[in-house]
């Protein structure tokens, strides 16, 4: 019986830390790098079975320089993308991040104003209405790859290496984050008086990269989160778990890189200790790239 157990543990430990030989992954030499990239995204806000505000965002042309570790990025929006029914929205992102092979640390600041509302119990998308209405978010997390040996992070979100054969590791962190929601709309009481919220906790995920071929790879990463906090207005416990699933499809050439992928910020509060009977709202972001391209020199 003992033998049995012992087997059962050492095959979940190969399933997390498979054997592979050292070159697992190929870093490429190149110093420089520039990126070129078309992106979609927005911001989310739903309320139980009340309301949901969207933003409406258009279409934004990304451009960064890398030297090294050291990288500088922004967005140029394209207006002419914007759904024309709607008022667009006014928006501001910025995402800082550093990577090595054993840790990432993620760190981002949103502020949109201006969404467009669908009540839920109308059940028609075309009633929507313009809503005044600000929401700021940011936040800063850490995770550790605990199997740098077969398997790169790099390789999937900076595209500065080759991963060579399929493979994957769990990942453990922490994250801290803090957003806040006013409006003055009539359309939405209860924002009157700008609500701030800070929460924090551990962080849990995994990490997979699929190869095909020499050249295309496939990632989905996952990582999640129970994040006790405040709603510092109100003085009252909040419970907001969070989670973070990303899809990236990529391409590697000699000098050239190119990715599409998917990422999701995913928040649920609910303002009680009884969460079964808890007010509740979701804040989602979702941010799609369309197609990324690196050039390195």
């Amino acid at each position: 019986m003992k033998k049995k157990r012992y087997a059962v543990v050492i095959f979940l430990i190969c399933l997390c830390f498979p054997l592979y030989p050292e070159e697992a992954f190929v870093p490429f030499d190149n110093n420089w790098t520039i990126d070129l990239s078309l992106n979609f995204g927005f911001l989310r806000f739903t309320e139980e079975n009340i309301f949901n505000c969207r933003g409406n965002k258009p279409l934004d042309l990304g451009i960064g320089l890398r030297y090294k570790k050291i990288a500088l990025a922004f967005n140029i929006a394209l207006p002419f993308f914007a759904e024309y029914y709607h008022a667009s929205s006014e928006s501001f992102d910025i995402n800082l991040n550093y990577m090595e092979d054993r840790f990432v640390v993620n760190s981002y600041f949103s502020r949109y104003n201006s969404f467009y509302i669908s009540r839920l119990e109308i059940m028609n998308p075309a009633a929507g209405t313009h809503v005044d209405l600000g929401i700021t978010s940011t936040g800063a997390s850490v995770r550790w790859n605990l199997n740098p040996g077969v398997h790169t992070l790099q390789g999937v979100y900076r595209l500065n290496r080759q991963q060579t054969v399929s493979g994957g590791s769990p990942t453990i962190g922490f994250g801290a984050y803090y957003h806040s929601i006013y409006s003055a709309d009539k359309n939405l009481p209860g924002y009157e008086t700008k609500q701030y919220f800070i929460y924090s906790g551990p962080l849990f995920g995994y990490s997979y990269t699929w190869i095909y071929g020499k050249n295309s790879f496939f990632n989905f990463d996952i990582a999640g989160g129970i994040n006790p906090g405040l709603n510092v207005r109100e003085m009252q416990f909040v419970f907001i778990p969070a989670l973070f699933p990303n899809m990236t499809f990529g391409i590697h050439f000699k000098t050239w890189s190119i990715a599409s992928s998917v990422g999701i910020r995913f928040f649920i509060a609910f303002q009680s200790y009884e969460i079964l009977t808890a007010d509740w709202y979701q804040l989602s972001k979702i941010n799609l790239t369309l197609i990324k391209i690196s050039k390195r020199f």
